[in-house]
């Protein structure tokens, strides 16, 4: 068959409306003569894909305006509320004590030297202690004048023994909390794993027995802690459980937490 054979063929069918639907369907004619049947196949499908272009592209979009939201939206600060919270935890286990170190009972001190009476003599004004006088001779010398001080029955509900050293152990006053948090280091970088914040502290729960004036003079380091007035400064790294305090130390001449 020829090539204008077939050509005229073509025309001739179409003019019979022979011309199968996917060829008529190019002709505008036929488009414009079946305007209210479905679109051919192929604009169909390009719609199709021009929707879901759409779609993705506003999906896009979407997430990143979310993006940017949650951008600005970010706290720039350091939560300090979490920073106490780790703090009194640490020093919630830490018990508060007269002495730095334990010290044993019974205990004999020189009368002649305040410095190794004044702490006993205040014990034994609050009940904790029971004192004797007696006269201890020196070698070659004569004798000299001293003190004996034991636990009271009041004294020993009262102490705190030391696991590690029979017959030791220390007046333990309460322990320390954190009441406010007053600067941390570094300042300008809340995506830290690790500061170092200064605190103030009082002591919780502190006894009437140590709340004495002759307490508080035999005893200056437990009336600095207890005014609420004393500062010290925790390390705290941050783990999979949270803060954690890995050291204190105090600004004033107070004793560490026992």
């Amino acid at each position: 068959m020829t090539t204008m054979t077939c050509h005229l063929k073509m025309r001739r069918n179409e003019v019979d409306g022979k011309l199968p639907v996917e060829k008529r369907a190019l002709y505008p004619r036929d488009i414009r003569a079946h305007s209210n049947s479905p679109l051919p196949i192929s604009a169909s499908n390009s719609l199709e894909v021009i929707s879901k272009m759409k779609v993705r592209i506003l999906t896009v979009l979407a997430a990143f305006v979310g993006m940017g939201l949650a951008i600005g939206c970010r706290s720039n600060t350091v939560d300090k509320g979490a920073f106490k919270s780790a703090i009194n935890a640490y020093l919630g286990a830490h018990q508060e004590c007269l002495w730095p170190d334990p010290v044993k009972f019974p205990a004999q001190a020189d009368t002649s030297k305040e410095d190794q009476t004044k702490g006993f003599d205040a014990l034994t004004d609050a009940g904790l202690l029971v004192r004797s006088s007696a006269e201890k001779k020196r070698f070659l010398v004569g004798s000299k004048q001293v003190n004996n001080y034991d636990l009271s029955d009041k004294g020993r509900s009262t102490w705190t023994p030391d696991q590690t050293q029979p017959g030791y152990g220390n007046f333990c006053v309460g322990h320390r909390e954190a009441t406010t948090v007053d600067t941390f280091s570094p300042a300008d970088n809340p995506d830290a794993t690790q500061f170092s914040v200064t605190y103030h502290y009082d002591v919780a729960s502190t006894p009437a027995w140590a709340s004495t004036t002759e307490m508080k003079t035999a005893f200056p380091a437990m009336a600095a802690d207890t005014s609420g007035n004393q500062t010290a400064t925790a390390t705290l790294v941050k783990s999979s459980q949270g803060w954690q305090v890995t050291g204190v130390q105090p600004t004033s001449t107070a004793p560490l937490p026992q």
